[in-house]
């Protein structure tokens, strides 16, 4: 889910270790590398933390928004928005990338739309005007895309990369080239995947001069589409299998909870959440619903149920793994088993 509200701001630089990190542009085409400076800003020890009834603790010192959110396999969040944030056992740690440009007097913080963390240590990134980022064994690289706005990164492994623009544009990665690859119809605002064989890219496409809500589907070979029965946008994505798929629809200010059999796409009754930006689950029998004014809900394969957040600012992000699941968005982030 893409909360975008640009704002450019001034950056003072620094690194980890007092010196620069290299940004690698490492793609077809592009130059020789860049060398800026990406700080890391270490937090001081954080209070306790704060619990609801249902379970959901409040992490202080959040970031102040979260604008997508990737968890790693073994339960460490990370979230994007102006900067990259993780959540490290002392609290967040931020860094502030830069889009580097030499022909720029000006330096600003870069605007990030979409993380995938594969682990602690493989970290993308992407955002305004084109900036893709690559946390690589404790290095930023920067790769220059000549297309703006990456929306969705999904990668099964540090060699199969996904990078998805609200262009349609589609790049991959293979471990050492980021490279094109044929354009979709589909304005992509996210991606989703479970292996190489099964990637999936959401957002919307124009038919006429309606715009639909629409799914690409990438099982190894080729990509396929498919359009939902419904105006808008689909902003998140998520499947417990090929006869189990959720999508939130955005259409102006309102939102759609869908799901699909494998065949046909139907709305989902109300999951009792005030506006829902998005969705995620651990199978059939655990999918959660998060939305405006800290509403969190669970279906558990029969019926939705609210479950108190503890909070009543807006959730954007839910993800998680089979042992921790975390929720980020507007200023607030919250965690449970």
């Amino acid at each position: 889910m893409k909360l975008v509200a640009p704002l450019l701001m001034s950056l003072a630089a620094c690194s980890t270790d007092g010196g620069s990190l290299l940004l690698d542009a490492q793609i077809v085409g592009m130059d020789a590398p860049i060398v800026i400076d990406a700080p890391m800003i270490r937090p001081d020890a954080p209070p306790s933390e704060v619990c609801s009834a249902a379970g959901w603790c409040q992490v202080p010192a959040s970031p102040s928004y979260a604008w997508a959110m990737s968890v790693t396999p073994d339960g460490q969040p990370w979230t994007v928005a102006y900067g990259v944030s993780v959540k490290q056992p002392s609290g967040w740690e931020r860094f502030e990338l830069t889009w580097s440009d030499l022909a720029n007097p000006f330096v600003f913080h870069t605007e990030l739309y979409t993380v995938h963390a594969l682990s602690s240590t493989d970290v993308w990134v992407g955002g305004r005007q084109g900036y893709v980022g690559h946390l690589d064994a404790g290095t930023w690289r920067e790769y220059r895309v000549a297309a703006p706005w990456p929306q969705g990164i999904w990668g099964a492994a540090a060699n199969d990369v996904w990078v998805l623009y609200d262009s349609g544009l589609r790049y991959h990665w293979d471990g050492t080239t980021l490279a094109n690859r044929p354009t979709s119809e589909v304005r992509y605002r996210g991606a989703f995947g479970t292996s190489a064989s099964d990637v999936w890219g959401y957002g919307e496409t124009v038919i006429g001069t309606q715009y639909k809500p629409a799914i690409d589907h990438f099982d190894g070979t080729a990509w396929t589409r498919t359009v939902l029965p419904d105006f808008g946008k689909v902003i998140s994505f998520w499947k417990s299998g090929p006869s189990d798929l959720y999508a939130v629809v955005s259409l102006n200010s309102t939102t759609r909870l869908m799901h699909s059999d494998g065949t046909t796409w139907t709305a989902v009754s109300d999951p009792d959440v005030v506006q829902v930006f998005a969705v995620w689950g651990r199978g059939a029998n655990e999918v959660w619903a998060v939305g405006a004014q800290g509403k969190i809900a669970r279906f558990d394969g029969q019926t939705w149920s609210p479950s108190s957040s503890g909070t009543t600012k807006s959730l954007t992000e839910i993800a998680g793994t089979a042992t921790t699941m975390w929720v980020a968005g507007d200023g607030v982030a919250l965690h449970r088993p």
